[in-house]
């Protein structure tokens, strides 16, 4: 089966843990044809948002990246309607079986629309806009989200098989912005992988002895894009009240200048607490399994559903999505003092009982071999 991934609403990073990482490179092992048509854009230094050159060439997992420029408008909007040169010539020479659009804002999804209608195959379109970081101010949310953008995706709808929706906070603005039936949408969660135990078993030792940590130390991780939002800086400060020896804190990821000065700061002054930088999608895939419990406080991450492939406990913000995930198997946290109650509550038998209970989990929501099997119905 050919099977193509169109990442023209948004940016498309390589190396990276995302979905449309993911899930192409899923596709693959399992023996499909895959392209991805992606645009220009890209995180520039993995902190603001920058643009590569238009091109080919042959990612990491053996699959070939068409990126595309943007149509010859100004920019600024050009990064906001999404219409983009050669995209329909690109469609008829790779002729896919099925398309997966990414996200739903794109002037562009017209063109592929009109393509699947004339050759009559499957087109999937997947939704990862909420009210958090979409339509945040009213003129992005009642003009850009509610007319333009949901003009389009209800032009192009009656070719489409299923809109496919991240969470249950974006199958809501699905239904309220863009006006989509219940009907057309399928809750489809970011996922991860779950390893078989002897990798799983390898990747943890090598990173517990690259960081000069015994079975006995709980190792705690917190990653991503750092800034007020994810609650970093009270992170650190409710670690830091409770003086167990065995714990161990690293921070994975850049620290935005609203929060770097801080939490440098208050890192220096906890030896058990350590800033790794950085890290590429295998390297943070090799960290979660070296850890046994994965902090997101704040802002939601799609690292949290790797953690739970990867056999982490879970303390999380307890926002709807997340407790439909973790259901009952996770450690919930509003502030910087439920944090501290929790550090508090933890022992290494209630982190080992817990990560069990969220890996059942994670294999029954989560598995990316299951979510790509359901391109190929």
């Amino acid at each position: 089966m050919k099977i193509l991934h169109c990442c023209l609403s948004c940016f498309y990073n390589d190396n990276y843990n995302y979905q449309e990482n993911l899930l192409p490179q899923r596709n693959k092992l399992d023996g499909h044809d895959v392209m991805i048509v992606a645009s220009t854009e890209v995180f520039d230094g993995n902190k603001e948002i920058g643009y590569t050159q238009p091109g080919k060439y042959t990612n990491c997992d053996g699959i070939e990246v068409i990126r595309v420029p943007y149509k010859k408008i100004n920019v600024k909007i050009a990064n906001k309607i999404r219409a983009y040169q050669g995209v329909y010539s690109i469609l008829k020479d790779f002729s896919p079986d099925v398309i997966l659009f990414h996200g739903l804002g794109a002037w562009e999804l017209l063109n592929v629309a009109k393509y699947a209608k004339k050759n009559g195959i499957k087109l999937y379109l997947d939704n990862h806009a909420n009210y958090f970081n979409s339509g945040t101010n009213w003129l992005s949310l009642k003009i850009l989200h509610k007319i333009f953008y949901k003009k389009i995706i209800l032009k192009a709808l009656p070719v489409v098989e299923k809109v496919l929706c991240i969470g249950i906070r974006e199958m809501k603005f699905a239904q309220e912005v863009y006006g989509i039936p219940e009907d057309k949408i399928e809750y489809y969660p970011l996922g991860g992988y779950v390893l078989p135990e002897k990798e799983y078993e390898e990747k943890r030792k090598s990173i517990r002895t690259e960081l000069n940590l015994s079975e006995e130390h709980i190792f705690f991780l917190h990653s991503g894009k750092m800034g007020k939002e994810k609650k970093t800086v009270e992170l650190i400060r409710a670690f830091k009240s409770v003086k167990n020896p065995q714990f161990c804190l690293c921070i994975a990821g850049s620290l935005l200048d609203d929060v770097e000065d801080i939490v440098l700061q208050e890192i220096s002054k906890d030896k058990r607490i350590r800033y790794l930088g950085w890290k590429s999608g295998n390297e943070l895939q090799t960290l979660l399994c070296g850890a046994d419990v994965y902090l997101q406080p704040g802002t939601p991450s799609s690292t949290l559903q790797n953690a739970m492939c990867y056999k982490c406990a879970i303390m999380a913000q307890p926002i709807e999505e997340y407790k439909f995930l973790l259901a009952d198997e996770g450690m919930y946290v509003n502030d910087e003092d439920d944090m501290r109650h929790a550090f508090e509550s933890i022992s290494k038998n209630m982190v080992s009982d817990m990560a069990d209970k969220t890996l059942k989990r994670a294999k029954k929501l989560l598995d990316y071999e299951k979510l790509a099997a359901r391109l190929y119905e």
